[in-house]
């Protein structure tokens, strides 16, 4: 499979000080091939390295693969109580 690309927080342009509410990062063909990701549609290694990119201000609210496209959305962590439907 495919790891997560060093430059992730270049990636989302995180920078120390700056906040955004929300980051919406979609992926394809993350860590493994079309083929493979229809056997398993894991992208926790993806998600745990956004994670740790963006801190614990951030939490995952949602996320939905589609084959091998994946999509994961982190909220600020104060904006949890009012995110939902995601």
């Amino acid at each position: 499979g495919k790891e997560p690309p060093a430059q992730v927080p270049a990636l989302l342009h995180h920078r120390a000080g700056v906040r955004f509410d929300l980051y919406a990062v979609g992926s394809q063909e993350a860590e493994r091939s079309i083929e493979a990701s229809l056997l398993n549609s894991s992208k926790a290694r993806w998600e745990a390295a956004i994670a740790s990119t963006l801190g614990d201000g951030y939490v995952l609210v949602g996320s939905h693969r589609l084959a091998a496209m994946h999509l994961a959305l982190f909220a600020a962590a104060e904006l949890v109580p009012r995110v939902w439907g995601v």
